[in-house]
């Protein structure tokens, strides 16, 4: 297992497997401070359903929902447009957008919960991708409450249908939702957990079962493979995924 950078916004892609998912985000400054470590049982038990600390205060009027744009200057705004910008680099960012929504956030963190219970040593596997929405606006999915609706935003694909986060943005790019002269993709905070490794086969409608271990069998969170020079990581559920930013950019 990779451990993620724990002192900033971008994980590489790596496998955050030692921190909460509700201090993602924290400025180098407070990184000491910011991570609920879950080396013990104890520990991995105390994911609550906190909102993470670095999001804006909510106003009642702005009631469960909120999207903040950050500032161009900023470690998090510096952060998720160097990933982005890892493999497009002829890629002009317009502006980085965090989403606050209190509905998915609680219904993730709930996901991480039963991540951490079912996979025990596993942990959860949290990485932050990308990821397209095509014809559809994102909105749909950062303003709603169910999210990443497996019904509606599904896709077929070369390991069936289902949705599909890469780890190089240059790949989601062409699935980028095109609005006149921009587009946009979502950077999704993604609980991988048990992950599978396979060859493309269009025939997968969900991942395989785990090895026995004795009680409940259980099935792999997510499938995982390579193609067109990107990592991707495929769910067949509407579950463990939070749209943590939208990335509007210009690409000639």
């Amino acid at each position: 297992m990779t451990t993620g950078r724990r002192n900033g916004y971008r994980n590489r892609a790596r496998k955050r497997n030692n921190v909460s998912p509700a201090n993602r985000g924290r400025t180098n400054g407070d990184a000491e401070n910011a991570y609920i470590h879950e080396g013990s049982n104890e520990n991995r038990l105390s994911i609550r359903l906190q909102y993470p600390s670095f999001w804006d205060d909510h106003r009642p009027a702005d009631g469960s929902f909120k999207i903040v744009p950050l500032g161009s200057q900023s470690p998090e705004y510096q952060e998720i447009s160097s990933e982005f910008k890892r493999t497009l680099p002829d890629a002009t960012v317009d502006r980085i957008e965090r989403v606050q929504n209190k509905i998915l956030w609680s219904k993730y963190m709930d996901c991480a919960r039963r991540c951490i219970e079912n996979n025990k040593d596993d942990g959860l596997g949290e990485m932050l991708l990308f990821y397209g929405t095509k014809q559809s606006n994102p909105r749909g999915i950062y303003e709603e409450e169910i999210g990443f609706n497996i019904m509606k935003f599904s896709q077929p694909g070369p390991w069936g249908r289902g949705l599909y986060f890469a780890v190089n943005a240059s790949y989601s790019n062409e699935y980028a939702f095109v609005n006149g002269t921009t587009r946009q993709l979502l950077a999704v905070n993604v609980l991988t957990g048990r992950s599978y490794y396979s060859r493309p086969n269009e025939s997968l409608e969900q991942p395989p079962l785990c090895p026995e271990e004795g009680g409940i069998q259980r099935r792999y969170d997510c499938v995982c493979g390579d193609t067109r020079d990107s990592r991707l990581y495929i769910m067949y559920e509407n579950k463990g995924a939070y749209p943590m930013y939208v990335i509007t950019y210009t690409k000639k």
